[in-house]
């Protein structure tokens, strides 16, 4: 299929081949839920990118948000009982391949390969800033709990999970590594009715302004390339 039908579709099928991974079996059970959700937050915006950089950014970056949304979707259909609110999760993902596909549009082609691996080590560095890369005797909240309370609220994963209703500061994953406990009581997690439609909001304006700006100095001027 050619045409604006064939680069969302073919973009959506590529997107749920990336993402699809999350949803396979892990020492949860068949379908850690929780699992699902960080790997599609280490690849939202990476993938976002890609979309952005693509020459016609509008088409890809709703391909790619619709291989998102197959993914999310399959989550759902068989039971993301740990995760209460699904919606919200979703609109943080979305929130963050905006972003990649503003970053992207104005990156280029020449610049989508680099720019999404840079990234991608920023988001995985972010991840792990709570636990303090694994590279501490002991976590950094374990000598300094406001600082390991922002390193953990500077993390994508928090942001994705905590809107999506999981207590992600007493997870196992999170709690004993990141020494939760020195500052348990003390943080208030983000609320997803909240963070949810912001960063959508803020994703939205990333695209659209980077994908506008591309068409006018790289095309001078005209529709945006979603409308080509």
């Amino acid at each position: 299929m050619k045409g604006p039908g064939g680069r969302v579709l073919g973009f959506a099928l590529g997107s749920a081949m990336l993402f699809a991974p999350g949803l396979l079996p892990a020492g949860a059970g068949p379908l850690d839920a929780h699992g699902a959700l960080v790997w599609c937050t280490f690849w939202a915006a990476p993938l976002g990118v890609w979309a952005g950089a693509a020459r016609r950014p509008g088409w890809c970056a709703l391909g790619a948000a619709l291989g998102l949304g197959l993914v999310l979707g399959a989550l759902a259909w068989f039971g993301a009982r740990d995760v209460p609110n699904l919606i919200a999760a979703s609109a943080v993902l979305l929130g963050g391949l905006g972003l990649g596909v503003g970053l992207g549009a104005l990156l280029g082609p020449r610049g989508a390969a680099a720019g999404s691996a840079l990234v991608l080590v920023a988001v995985v560095g972010l991840a792990g800033l709570p636990v303090g890369g694994g590279l501490f005797p002991s976590p950094p909240a374990a000598q300094r709990p406001a600082v390991g309370s922002t390193l953990l609220d500077l993390s994508p994963l928090t942001w994705v999970l905590e809107s999506a209703g999981v207590d992600w500061e007493r997870h196992p994953a999170i709690y004993g590594p990141a020494g939760t406990d020195w500052f348990s009581g003390r943080r208030r997690a983000f609320q997803g009715a909240v963070l949810g439609p912001l960063a959508l909001l803020v994703g939205a304006l990333a695209a659209v302004g980077g994908t506008a700006h591309a068409a006018r100095t790289k095309r001078g001027g005209g529709a945006l390339p979603l409308a080509r």
